[in-house]
C-alpha cells in the first residue's frame, strides 16, 4: 500500500473532457472520483456513461459523497452519507493502489463546491497514509 495520497479537486465548468484528459495524463491521476449528487448532464460527455466510455475503471461514481438534498441553485453543504463514501473510497484506493485521486464534480470554484468537503474528508479519515490536497480549478 502507498503511505501518500495526492488528492486534486476539478471543476468541469466550462471545460471539455478533452481537458479532464490532458489534466489527467499530465498528473498521473490514477483514480477519478465523481462526487456529483446526481452524475448526469447535458452534455453526454459528462455523464456517468460518458465518462465511464472515456476513463474505464479508472472512473468511479460515488454518490454517498453527494450534497444531501441538493436541488440545481441551492448549495446545502451537507453530504449525503460520508461514512459510506469514504468505505466506497477506501476499497477503492486499496484496489487500484492509488497515489493520485482526482475529485471531480460540476463547479469551476472549489470553494463554492463540496467537493472542498470531501477532499478534508478524506484527508482526516484516511488512516495510515499522509493526504495532500490540491485544488487544481
Amino acid at each position: 500500500m502507498v503511505e501518500q495520497l495526492q488528492v486534486l479537486t476539478w471543476g468541469y465548468q466550462h471545460h471539455k473532457v478533452a481537458d479532464l484528459q490532458a489534466l489527467v495524463a499530465d498528473r498521473g491521476v490514477d483514480l477519478i472520483v465523481d462526487v456529483r449528487a446526481n452524475p448526469y448532464s447535458k452534455q453526454d460527455s459528462w455523464t456517468k456513461e460518458g465518462l465511464e466510455v472515456t476513463f474505464g475503471a479508472r472512473y468511479l461514481w460515488i454518490g454517498w459523497f453527494g450534497e444531501r438534498g441538493w436541488r440545481r441553485g441551492e448549495m446545502r453543504r451537507g453530504l449525503r452519507n460520508p461514512s459510506r463514501g469514504m468505505a466506497e473510497l477506501r476499497k477503492a484506493v486499496r484496489k487500484s493502489d492509488a497515489e493520485r485521486v482526482l475529485l471531480l464534480c460540476y463547479e469551476a470554484n472549489a470553494e463554492e463546491c463540496h467537493r472542498s468537503q470531501v477532499a478534508t474528508l478524506i484527508q482526516e479519515q484516511l488512516n495510515g497514509r499522509s493526504v495532500t490536497i490540491e485544488h487544481v480549478t
